[in-house]
Parts: structure tokens; C-alpha cells; sequence
């Protein structure tokens, strides 16, 4: 009995040496200067909807879908970190080397023709923009001269793309859960609202499972598994919900939103650097904005969006 015993201890003890505990890992990019990257995006948005009331337009489209993508080439400029070696901030400089854009609509529409031919000019141009620790993009320089016309437009498109995927700086484990909550998720007229995300670290599996293109550099690498669901909530309900600017102009506003997405996330465990992310979303407004003369315009809207982006290329400097 006592021999079966201790074989037994002995194929325990054996078993937990081969198997050792995870230990957390560190998602953060390790951002070189002189490195460059380049990633396909491709959009796809729907939205059905208008607006009704004094600047109600009978003959606008009421049912849009936007296909737009773009090949980006990123070339990292210089990289702050603090004593700890941990990113603090990095300057990037995006030059949009392909971009195709194409619109459907219900209706023609003369401006839908416009913007596209707006969003065209995008192609060949380059804007430098910083990302900070928590993947906020801020300093963006060259786009006003570049798309003066989609300037706003293409601040929030690029404070949506995520470069890093946020998670607790102690590190994650496979199966672990985290949560965040981002003020000010979209830009409309309604106070209180917030997008909640909770992520969770699935497993590990080559960077190639995630995209048939990936980079070569990295394609039969471990990548992290990460899956974030978000949810557009009002965590507040304000007495006047109208955002500071429009109080200034006299402006009330009334209504609400809801939303949800999904977000499949291939992160490079050598180089924390987002390898592709696929991700749909749904959105939906019914928003009234009213004057002091009692003018008002409801917009009632829902929609759709479907991305992903891919790493193609990595060059590191140095490197053959």
C-alpha cells in the first residue's frame, strides 16, 4: 500500500513539473523607432435612417452602405517610456498607400458623390498623430491641410483604432476577464452615456488562424486570443442631458441610444503588436434636438458596421 502510495506521489510530482502554472503576460507593442507596419482595414456600414422636423429633406437617402478600405503604412517616429520601461506615448506617421471607397444608396444623393471623392484625396497623403498607454490618440497634425472638409470624421475614426488591447498592467492569464468603461464613446448630442467592455483571454493559437494574410514575420507565431463584448449604456441620466456646447447655443436635446459589438483580437505574444482584430457592431439613435424658438429635428437612426484589419508587413530596423 505504502509503494502504490508514493508511485502515485511521484507521478504527481512529476506531472506538475511538466505542466507549470501560466505566468501573465504583457500585451504592450513594443513600438521601435524606425519600425514600420502595414495594415489592410476594410469597412463595411450600413445605416438606415433620417431626420424629421424643420430640415426634414424628402428626397435624402434613408438607406446608405459605406464600403471603404485602405491599405495604411505606419513608421514609428519616436517612442516615450518612463523609468520602468513601460510605453508612455509613441508618434506615428500614417500614410494611406491604397485607399477604395464605394456607397449605396435608395436614392441618388449628389453629396454621397462628394464625400467619396473627399475620402479619395485621403490616398497618398500622411498624418502623424501620437497613442498614449491607454491607446487614445491625440496630436494629430497634417489632416486639416489633408481633408479639411473630413477632418472630424477622420479624428474619430483613428480614436477607434485600437493599436494595443487594454488589460490590467499586472498582466492575463488564459480564461481571465477584465472589465473598462470608455466615457464618451460616440459623438452625439446626449450626455451620461459610456461604452462598458469586458474582454476575455480565450487561449493561444498561430497569428495565422486569425487572417489568411497576416504578416510573414509573425504568421506561424503564438498569438493571444482575446474576445471583447461592449455595450452602449447610460450609466446617468442627467437633468438635461444636452452636452456643454450645444447649452451655449441655446440648444436642448432629448432621446436615447443603445449598441453592442464584438471584437475578436489576434495580439503577438513576442512583440505585443495587434496581429488582426475582426469586429461587428449595432448601434441604434433616436435623438430630438430642440431651439428656445421651439424648432426641432428628431434623428432616428440604426447602424450597422462590420471591420477588420490585418498586419501585412513588419519591418524592424535593422532587419535584412
Amino acid at each position: 500500500m505504502q509503494a502504490r502510495l508514493a508511485i502515485l506521489v511521484l507521478l504527481f510530482l512529476w506531472g506538475t513539473a511538466r505542466v507549470p502554472a501560466q505566468q501573465a503576460v504583457q500585451l504592450e507593442p513594443r513600438f521601435v523607432p524606425g519600425q514600420s507596419l502595414v495594415y489592410q482595414a476594410d469597412v463595411h456600414i450600413v445605416r438606415d435612417g433620417g431626420t424629421e422636423g424643420v430640415i426634414e429633406d424628402p428626397h435624402a437617402a434613408r438607406h446608405v452602405a459605406t464600403s471603404l478600405g485602405a491599405r495604411l503604412r505606419l513608421e514609428v517616429l519616436s517612442v516615450a517610456r518612463d523609468s520602468g520601461g513601460r510605453l508612455q506615448q509613441v508618434r506615428l506617421r500614417a500614410r494611406y498607400e491604397q485607399l477604395a471607397v464605394r456607397t449605396e444608396s435608395d436614392v441618388p444623393d449628389p453629396q454621397i458623390a462628394d464625400r467619396e471623392e473627399q475620402l479619395r484625396r485621403l490616398e497618398g497623403r500622411a498624418l502623424e498623430f501620437t497613442v498614449d498607454a491607454e491607446g487614445q490618440v491625440h496630436d494629430i497634425t497634417g489632416l486639416a491641410e489633408a481633408l479639411p472638409e473630413q477632418s472630424q470624421a477622420v479624428r474619430e475614426w483613428l480614436a477607434q483604432v485600437r493599436f494595443r488591447v487594454a488589460h490590467p498592467r499586472a498582466g492575463i492569464r488564459v480564461g481571465q476577464s477584465w472589465e473598462e468603461e470608455e466615457a464618451q464613446p460616440v459623438a452625439v448630442p446626449l450626455a451620461g452615456y459610456v461604452r462598458r467592455m469586458r474582454s476575455t483571454y480565450l487561449r493561444n493559437e498561430a497569428c495565422s488562424a486569425g487572417t489568411p494574410t497576416p504578416a510573414a514575420a509573425l504568421a506561424e507565431e503564438p498569438c493571444a486570443v482575446i474576445l471583447t463584448r461592449s455595450a452602449l449604456v447610460r450609466r446617468r441620466a442627467p437633468a438635461d442631458p444636452a452636452p456643454e456646447e450645444f447649452r451655449r447655443r441655446g440648444l436642448r436635446t432629448a432621446g436615447g441610444m443603445s449598441g453592442s459589438g464584438e471584437t475578436l483580437s489576434y495580439v503577438s505574444l513576442r512583440t505585443g503588436l495587434l496581429v488582426s482584430a475582426t469586429q461587428a457592431s449595432r448601434e441604434q439613435f433616436d435623438l430630438t434636438v430642440s431651439s428656445e424658438a421651439g424648432q426641432q429635428v428628431r434623428y432616428r437612426a440604426r447602424i450597422e458596421t462590420h471591420s477588420q484589419i490585418t498586419l501585412l508587413a513588419l519591418d524592424e530596423p535593422g532587419a535584412p
